[in-house]
Formats: C-alpha cells, sequence, structure tokens
C-alpha cells in the first residue's frame, strides 16, 4: 500500500489556518503538526471535526498569546494550553479519534522515524520479523542489520 505524504510550504495563521486545512485534508488523513505559534488545540479541534489524526511534538498557542498582557498570567500559561486540550479528550473518546500530544521531537517523533527506517531496511534485505516488535526486539533488528549508531540532529532557529 502507498502512501500519500505531503507538507505545504505555507504561512498559516489563525485567519487562514481552517481554509487551508479544509482544502488539504480528508477524512482519516494524519496530521502531523511540527509548527510552532499556530494552536495545537484549534488544529486538534479542526481534526477531531473532520475524522483526521493529529500528533504534535509540543503544544502551542497561537502567536502572540504568551506574551499578551491583556490575559492574566495563568491564561497565557503552557498549563492553560494543556487544560484546554484535556477539554477535548471527551470529544475525542466519543468520536474514536486519535490525537497525541506534545509527543516531542528527538526523543519523540523522531522514534517513528527511525522505526520505520529499521523496517524499510528489514524489508529490503529480507529480514523476517515477529509480527509484533517489542522493545528489546528494535535492539536485535538494528544489531541484525548491522547498525551500530543512530544519530540524530537538530537544528533550533
Amino acid at each position: 500500500m502507498k502512501h500519500k505524504i505531503q507538507h505545504i510550504i505555507q504561512e498559516i495563521t489563525q485567519d487562514n489556518y481552517l481554509d487551508i486545512l479544509a482544502k488539504e485534508l480528508g477524512g482519516h488523513d494524519f496530521l502531523a503538526n511540527l509548527s510552532v505559534d499556530i494552536s495545537s488545540v484549534d488544529l486538534m479541534k479542526y481534526c477531531l471535526k473532520n475524522d483526521v489524526f493529529y500528533i504534535d511534538t509540543c503544544i502551542e498557542p497561537w502567536v502572540g498569546r504568551y506574551d499578551n498582557e491583556s490575559l492574566e498570567p495563568i491564561e497565557r500559561s503552557n498549563f492553560a494550553l494543556r487544560q484546554e486540550a484535556l477539554k477535548l479528550e471527551e470529544r475525542a473518546a466519543v468520536n474514536s479519534k486519535t490525537a497525541v500530544v506534545a509527543h516531542g521531537a528527538n526523543p519523540g517523533i523522531v522514534s517513528h522515524f527511525v522505526k520505520a527506517a529499521l523496517l524499510n531496511l528489514a524489508k529490503l534485505n529480507e529480514v523476517d520479523l515477529p509480527e509484533h516488535l517489542s522493545h528489546t526486539d528494535w535492539t536485535m533488528l538494528a544489531k541484525t542489520l548491522n547498525i551500530e549508531v543512530c544519530q540524530i540532529s537538530e537544528h533550533d532557529s
């Protein structure tokens, strides 16, 4: 089965995000949010409503919320963002949607990419694998493939 992976390079704002998401995402799609200054809660609300799975590396507000002096300090906090996200949990349970929030980049989402790469290498090298891999199985797979080091570098700007 082929997976259609696409990314768009476009500024996403509070004014245009709904139009962009409606144009780019449909039912059963998967949104991997790796952005900053875009509301994770608003993206999750869209995903819940439109049958889209969601994952992010950290929970974020719209640009300007953290330093908006018209809001009380607690309203500008990461704690308040997490509370808003938790309120969506009940809606998600009813709709059977999945959202993974504040999963992290490294480690975190990058771990999924490394595991996908290991599975691809195993297939190319015709390595027999169990149906489900435990944490020790991943280590043994890397050893079987003669992988000694996996270096993940990141650039923060």
